[in-house]
């Protein structure tokens, strides 16, 4: 007679601990990101945004916004939300983006954990620090990629946004709320606004989501004509994406003679990096694959988002530049796909004192992370304060020019900020012209 009422008693007090676990988790990841995020000045291509590529002025509203992306979709390249995006953060000023950023990283950990299969009411605060310590002691370019403005614009907020389709996917399959007749026209628009993101993370994803239907249907499985319809709008918006008249002219700066030992280069180049970069996550999944039977299942619509990250990298050979910061999405991919066979929970009770070990672990972990980052980027954010008090102080003496040391980073949770020698050089350019005075690099480093 008692048992039950004890049970549901364990299983109440268990979900609250969970709960406060969960809290506790976001709050420490939120808190941690704010004050990096809020630390990390504006640098580089920052100064350049800030400018309507249109009029050439300063930034004037979101109409301006509006009007310098379609000029940039012509002269420069095809990622108009991102930039969109950076602009908008610009213009609006640097503290809401200090604000906003941590907020999308921590939706960011929320979509990797839903897709890889955690329900958000079971509060899986393991999965959301196991994704975020993944990403923040082996992503060796974290700081340029969810720190930096522009970056984090591109890449944190482009890969959350790119993953929009895979979502939407897995909410039909499962006869979520993307399955209802009236959700289509939602859908149909976040499939197109993420597949127009990132050249090679959508393109990977378009394609796993190509197959996922072709293998629906050679095993006889319904697929509805709303499937193919949300197909066709992600390859529109991937389309529109690659053939911005921005992408041919930037893409002719980089033009060889010889295409076959160009590509080859770029192959052996672009597989390279996937290994260096994505170390981690290919070392995890490999583990797994050998332990667990299930994840042995030769099944696009098992290994979605495996597919994908194979397909992004394969889609950076297509590009005639290939930095590190590409392969962000390759690696969340690949993450998703460990914590798709991963069952923190197995085996163990609720209210089991592994799982308090685990999370005083993992809580501390991220806390000495935090601290330790945060040491670097403000020592970062001090060496180019005293470069820009140095701008600041010759613009208002009047001096004809000035020249400012580089600030190298000495973190991965910070960016270099290395400036040309000649005034006209692009990195110059931006930030004299921001500051109305000619910069030129000294070629030194600032100490």
């Amino acid at each position: 007679m008692h048992k039950p009422e004890m049970k549901q008693n364990t299983f109440g007090m268990c979900q609250g601990v969970h709960a406060f676990l969960f809290a506790l988790a976001a709050a420490i990841i939120l808190l941690g990101m704010f004050y990096l995020t809020a630390h990390t000045p504006l640098q580089m291509d920052d100064y350049d945004y800030m400018f309507s590529w249109s009029t050439g002025a300063p930034l004037a509203g979101f109409q301006d916004i509006l009007r310098s992306q379609m000029e940039h979709y012509r002269l420069w390249g095809g990622r108009s939300v991102t930039h969109t995006l950076v602009q908008s953060c610009l213009y609006l000023g640097k503290r809401v983006f200090n604000v906003l950023n941590p907020l999308v990283y921590l939706c960011l950990l929320l979509e990797i954990a839903v897709l890889a299969g955690k329900r958000l009411r079971t509060c899986p605060w393991e999965s959301l620090l196991a994704a975020h310590l993944v990403l923040f002691l082996s992503v060796s370019f974290f700081g340029v990629t969810f720190l930096w403005l522009d970056g984090a614009c591109n890449y944190l907020w482009g890969t959350a946004i790119a993953l929009l389709p895979i979502l939407i996917i897995r909410s039909r399959a499962s006869g979520g709320c993307f399955a209802r007749g009236g959700a289509m026209l939602p859908a149909m628009f976040l499939v197109f606004i993420g597949g127009w993101t990132n050249e090679n993370t959508a393109c990977g994803i378009l394609a796993a989501h190509g197959l996922y239907l072709l293998e629906r249907y050679i095993r006889r499985k319904h697929v509805h004509v709303s499937d193919l319809v949300l197909l066709l709008c992600q390859a529109a918006g991937v389309c529109v994406m690659l053939l911005a008249p921005g992408n041919r002219a930037r893409a002719s700066i980089y033009t060889d003679g010889n295409l076959l030992v160009e590509y080859g280069m770029r192959s052996a180049r672009v597989l390279y990096y996937a290994l260096r970069y994505a170390f981690v996550p290919w070392i995890c999944l490999a583990v797994i694959i050998i332990r667990n039977k299930s994840a042995r299942k030769l099944w696009i619509g098992s290994h979605f988002c495996f597919v994908a990250a194979v397909f992004s990298i394969l889609a950076l050979i297509g590009s005639p530049e290939v930095s590190d910061r590409t392969y962000l999405g390759p690696i969340i991919l690949l993450i998703i796909e460990c914590l798709t066979y991963v069952d923190f929970r197995r085996g163990e009770g609720m209210h089991s004192r592994a799982a308090i070990c685990l999370a005083a672990a993992a809580v501390i972990c991220t806390g000495i992370g935090f601290f330790i980052a945060g040491q670097a980027v403000s020592l970062h954010e001090a060496r180019w304060d005293r470069q820009l008090a140095r701008i600041e102080q010759a613009a208002e003496s009047g001096e004809s020019s000035v020249v400012i040391d580089d600030v190298l980073s000495e973190s991965p949770y910070t960016m270099s900020i290395q400036m040309g020698q000649s005034a006209d050089d692009w990195q110059n350019k931006s930030l004299g012209k921001w500051f109305g005075i000619p910069i030129l690099g000294s070629g030194q480093v600032a100490e």
